[in-house]
């Protein structure tokens, strides 16, 4: 997605809106996870809060460092299309069916 679509899409999310959240962890390792929370709050200047509890700025993202460890974590709201939606919802019944069964992941 270009940055003028994104940055377009930013503007039209309202409370209560399911999206997408990449998490990327950089340090030893380096892995990528995926979520899917609801936004509960927009603030004034455009940032957001979503039920997990976690604030993003007005560009959809949040960045903090794990002093301790030394690991970054990294975090970008994208949309939830009803692609993603459908996966999703049966992916880790799928994988487990698959990794039971012995052929592995589905």
């Amino acid at each position: 997605m270009e940055k003028e679509q994104y940055f377009g899409w930013l503007n039209t999310l309202q409370v209560g809106d399911e999206v997408r959240v990449i998490e990327e962890i950089e340090g030893i390792g380096h892995s990528i996870n995926y979520s899917n929370a609801k936004i509960s709050k927009i603030k004034e200047n455009r940032a957001f809060v979503l039920s997990t509890g976690t604030n993003f700025n007005t560009m959809g993202e949040y960045r903090y460092q794990e002093q301790s460890l030394g690991n970054i974590f990294q975090y970008k709201m994208i949309p939830l299309t009803e692609d993603i939606k459908k996966k999703s919802r049966f992916y880790h019944i799928n994988r487990m069916i698959g990794l039971l069964t012995g052929g592995g992941p589905l």
